[in-house]
């Protein structure tokens, strides 16, 4: 396919992604008033915001020692040193461009053991299977101590653990039609048992980032219970990593007012005025500490280099 019709459809798909949030946010707006979510913020318990900036901190680290240890295990050794740097470089980058952030990640690997973009990217992929799977796992011990069942949920669930099967299926046949391709034939290297190093290794980042968004949410004083939160947190990330908002703001904050609203106190409004607070304070906080460490990271002279293939990208 011509490279101008492929950077023209990038462009109306970042248009579409635009387009969702900025109708996600505006019908927001109208359905919560924003003096009421204003007069939220003051109110902030700032023993929950502490909890949420150490949360903020293990994020960091956790992903990219996860990070580190799944290229090292499957693509060959990367040095711990640069892979923190590269990690905290790429969440800027990414946030001007996701293509940016991860072809900063995708450099520095080729730079440092010498994979192809292929195998790098295949590597990329298992970590996001990884990332899905917990998700699902969490969601799904959550749902099972849970008293309340939320509707569709299980269905997901279920069509979730078809595709994880299915997933499995594949790297166990290796069907040979697929072999063929690049990225696939890297996913076939890393097999059943590097999916379940990589899905093993990224637990604590997960717990983390769901420790975060809890924090958060108490913070504001949403009484959401460990359990419940357990399966309704996983969903909104599942929500707010598919591709039709940027960075995923608008989808995750419309989620998670139905899913959260219930276990705040008083009126309807006052109710989802809170949860709205603490999404978008969230939101607000985990942008903020990534720019400061990416402009900090891109200050090395590794990131330097990292800024210069990432704008390439």
């Amino acid at each position: 396919m011509p490279r101008a019709r492929l950077g023209r459809g990038r462009r109306l798909r970042k248009l579409a992604a635009k387009a969702v949030q900025l109708a996600l946010l505006g019908f927001l707006a109208w359905k919560v008033p924003f003096a009421e979510v204003a007069r939220q913020l003051p109110d902030a318990r700032g023993g929950w915001l502490a909890l949420a900036g150490l949360s903020l901190v293990a994020i960091y680290l956790c992903d990219a020692l996860a990070t580190w240890s799944t290229f090292s295990r499957l693509g060959g050794p990367v040095p711990l040193g640069g892979m923190l740097v590269a990690r905290g470089a790429s969440y800027l980058l990414a946030s001007l461009t996701y293509v940016a952030g991860q072809g900063a990640l995708l450099y520095f690997v080729r730079r440092a053991n010498g994979l192809t973009t292929a195998k790098a990217g295949a590597i990329i992929l298992v970590i996001a299977a990884a990332n899905l799977m917990l998700l699902m796992a969490l969601a799904g011990l959550g749902l099972a101590l849970s008293v309340e069942t939320p509707p569709l949920l299980p269905l997901l669930l279920a069509v979730g653990l078809a595709g994880t099967v299915v997933y499995a299926v594949l790297l166990v046949v290796r069907p040979k039609a697929l072999a063929r391709l690049g990225v696939v034939s890297g996913l076939f290297d890393a097999g059943l048992a590097g999916q379940a190093w990589a899905t093993l290794v990224r637990l604590p980042h997960v717990l983390a980032l769901m420790a975060y968004s809890f924090a958060m949410l108490r913070a504001f004083s949403v009484e959401v219970p460990v359990v419940e939160a357990l399966f309704r947190l996983p969903v909104i990330y599942v929500i707010a990593f598919l591709p039709i908002s940027v960075q995923g703001l608008g989808t995750s904050q419309a989620a998670m007012l139905p899913l959260f609203s219930p276990f705040a106190a008083g009126p309807q409004t006052v109710r989802e005025a809170a949860v709205l607070a603490s999404s978008l304070s969230a939101f607000a906080l985990m942008t903020a500490f990534q720019s400061v460490l990416g402009l900090i990271c891109l200050r090395t002279p590794l990131g330097k280099l990292l800024k210069a293939q990432g704008a390439a990208a």
